[in-house]
């Protein structure tokens, strides 16, 4: 508003002064102007040269002008094509990663590779790695492969790292598990605590179930919180729990015991997992105390199926011990299995079968099945015997129908049982 006002108002004020002031003067005295140049000469009133002055100088404004403009245009217009091709990169690229959120690899394979392929772009690599990891997820290995060549030739060592980590990605999709580990762990030493290839040997080692390795680098996982809480607990677990199963010997059993931290050997899983290695190695002897011990502080029915399995030299001994829990826990099916098993080991045959049929009455199990089957095939009670493995199967295969129940229907069970009973 006030630029129109401006522009409307000068001309006004100058059409004014040349009317009042400006033509009066050109009438009283006209002047005159004589310019001389070389053999010509120019004479005119000097009024009529100033409008001609007036009129070269506003050719020469216009002049300047539409010079300048048209200079403005044309840098306008050579920098609008980049800006518009940038402006197009950037819409495919949030294309593709909408459709990388979406799940829909080959759409956004489609857009990374059309990105890959313009010429000129910033960060090609990693549009490069990008058509390369959609490629891999595709398992279109070949593409990948050239998509990753053509990056490696770039020689960007600012994405080094993500190139490694892209080439190991391939050949883990593809098998590779020892190119794929190498390229990680190069890697790894060059970047200590990367995400991205801490996750990727996170997979690898637990897919090759290497626990040792997993243990060295807990530290790492700890440190970026590659891991929620809960997963980082239960990465803990599992490795410590591999490391003790893998252990062939009884010396390596303990030494891996004693480097786990105290806080885990706390941990019921992991404690329990000990055990069983111990009873799988043979160490009756040294396992039979720590489960007493245990058993002393609190019953637990995992520690009795362990106790149960124990082989002492006085099973009767300790099927004693094991009768302490009938007190209080005589509805327990586990506990009655257990008994069962000791009562086997002493050669005590009533109380074995008892125990056994009990635990059948109050929960049936495919062990409980197989363990009186067992006990009546060694009495030579064959019938009862593989009627009872035949329940045994059918009953792991539903797992849902009642011994009970089972029992009025499997008629040769019944009879079998009867007659063993008499």
């Amino acid at each position: 508003m006030h630029k129109f006002l401006l522009w409307l108002l000068v001309p006004f004020v100058v059409i004014c002064f040349l009317a009042v002031v400006g033509i009066p003067l050109m009438q009283k005295d006209a002047g005159y102007v004589l310019i001389a140049i070389g053999g010509y000469v120019i004479e005119m009133r000097f009024w009529m040269a100033v409008i001609v002055l007036l009129l070269i100088w506003f050719c020469l404004w216009a002049v300047k002008t539409v010079m300048k403009g048209t200079w403005r245009a044309t840098i306008k217009t050579f920098n609008w094509w980049p800006a518009k091709a940038q402006a197009l990169l950037w819409q495919r690229q949030e294309r593709a990663m909408a459709a990388l959120w979406e799940g829909n690899i080959q759409e956004a394979h489609r857009n990374f590779t059309r990105i890959a392929k313009t010429k000129g772009q910033n960060n090609n690599v990693l549009s490069l790695i990008n058509a390369a990891n959609t490629a891999s997820d595709l398992a279109l290995f070949d593409d990948a492969g050239h998509y990753l060549t053509q990056a490696e030739a770039l020689e960007d060592k600012t994405h080094a790292a993500s190139l490694w980590v892209s080439r190991a990605r391939l050949y883990q999709k593809q098998n590779k598990i020892d190119e794929a580990l190498a390229l990680a762990n190069k890697a790894l030493s060059h970047h200590k605590l990367h995400p991205g290839v801490l996750a990727m040997l996170l997979g690898l080692y637990r897919k090759q179930h290497d626990w040792l390795a997993l243990q060295s680098l807990l530290p790492r996982f700890k440190k970026i919180h590659l891991l929620a809480d809960d997963d980082f607990l239960a990465l803990e677990r599992d490795i410590y729990q591999g490391l003790l199963t893998q252990a062939e010997n009884a010396k390596t059993l303990t030494e891996q015991w004693q480097a786990i931290p105290k806080s885990s050997k706390n941990d019921k899983p992991i404690e329990y997992c000990y055990l069983r290695q111990l009873l799988h190695l043979g160490c009756d002897d040294a396992v039979e105390p720590i489960l007493r011990k245990m058993l002393k502080k609190h019953y637990d029915d995992e520690l009795m199926t362990l106790f149960a399995r124990t082989r002492t030299q006085d099973a009767g001994a300790q099927l004693q011990y094991a009768q302490r829990w009938l007190e209080h826990k005589a509805d327990s099916p586990i506990l009655l299995l257990a008994l069962g098993r000791i009562a086997m080991r002493a050669e005590l045959w009533g109380k074995a079968k008892d125990y056994f049929e009990q635990s059948l009455q109050l929960q049936p199990s495919p062990e409980a099945y197989a363990e009186l089957a067992h006990l009546l095939a060694q009495l030579g009670e064959y019938q009862a015997s593989n009627a009872l493995f035949e329940q045994g199967l059918l009953f792991s295969a539903s797992k849902a129908q009642p011994v009970a129940d089972s029992l009025d229907t499997n008629k040769p069970a019944v009879s079998a049982l009867a007659k063993t009973s008499s």
